[in-house]
């Protein structure tokens, strides 16, 4: 479905590369789940599945 999001948005982009945007958005800590390769879909976490920016660890905090 994010896939077929961004194509009706107008962004042209394989299967690949929308898993990698959703796999990138859960390492930056945008979404709280897991890529199911099995099932070909997102599992979201059951509470807090998309935390606020406030709530969110800084990216840089570690560098």
């Amino acid at each position: 479905m994010f896939h077929m999001g961004l194509k009706i948005a107008g962004i042209e982009t394989d299967v690949e590369e929308a898993e990698c945007y959703v796999a990138n958005m859960i390492y930056k800590g945008f979404i709280r789940g897991y890529i199911s390769h099995e099932k070909q879909m997102v599992v979201l976490a059951m509470n807090n599945s998309f935390p606020r920016a406030a709530d969110r660890q800084n990216p840089y905090a570690l560098v």
